[in-house]
């Protein structure tokens, strides 16, 4: 876990709930999060799509109902590759741009 991330992500439920930060924990779900109903969980994943800079697909949105969720789901879609490990993709552009 990127603690800088959940502290961030923490920030943005806060705010999108309009809850104390302090409220927000990682095993924080709809259920025993104030607030945190259908409507403002539409809202919450606008936000953090905002934040991020990432897109959720609508699946997504329907299986991240707890603030771990949430932050696995963020963590996956801004992994990135490292530059060691690139693979035959980034191999073949790296060959064809050589050319």
């Amino acid at each position: 876990m990127n603690a800088s991330r959940f502290t961030e992500l923490r920030s943005v439920i806060a705010d999108t709930m309009r809850v104390a930060i302090n409220d927000v924990a990682l095993d924080s779900t709809n259920e025993n999060l104030a607030g945190w109903d259908s409507l403002s969980h539409l809202n919450l994943i606008g936000a953090i799509e905002k934040e991020f800079d990432v897109r959720f697909e609508k699946h997504e949105v329907m299986d991240c109902l707890s603030v771990a969720d949430l932050l696995a789901a963020i963590e996956a879609k801004t992994a990135t590759v490292p530059a060691t490990n690139q693979g035959p993709v980034a191999y073949t552009l790296t060959t064809e741009l050589a050319q």
